[in-house]
């Protein structure tokens, strides 16, 4: 599902991808961006624009402060995955994500499924609010 709103509070953008849904701020996409919503929504990810991503971000520092839980979890992955997590928690998608870190769209697949495994996320939604802090990090078991 995507959702188009004239609406970039933090409340209202939080709330939506919380349910799973892309958001596109009006006026704040091009057509470029609602196509990657689209093709985004089709396969159960999730597609911000940039005020919503501003938004989101700003959710997360309003969060209490778990910082701990947030450095062990960024700690499990490895320096390219940081880079990739980083750029899906701005609403890129695996295909931009590539264009930006020179690597083949298969590649940044194979480093969101690692990701997932990694942080016991269920999906890009799930990854990005716990990356950014925003729903506790699950309990990280190292045998």
């Amino acid at each position: 599902m995507i959702v188009v709103s004239p609406r970039t509070d933090t409340e209202t953008v939080v709330g939506v991808f919380r349910g799973g849904a892309g958001y596109l701020a009006e006026g704040d996409y091009c057509t470029h961006m609602l196509s990657s919503a689209v093709m985004a929504a089709t396969v159960g990810h999730t597609y911000l624009s940039p005020s919503a991503c501003a938004a989101l971000r700003e959710g997360a520092r309003r969060m209490p402060a778990a910082g701990d839980a947030i450095e062990r979890l960024r700690a499990l992955l490895s320096p390219r995955e940081r880079q990739v997590m980083e750029l899906l928690s701005t609403g890129l998608g695996a295909q931009e994500i590539g264009l930006r870190l020179r690597l083949s769209e298969k590649t940044v697949r194979n480093n969101l499924s690692n990701i997932y495994a990694k942080i016991d996320a269920r999906g890009s939604t799930d990854a990005v609010l716990r990356w950014l802090g925003a729903t506790p990090a699950a309990p990280v078991l190292r045998t």
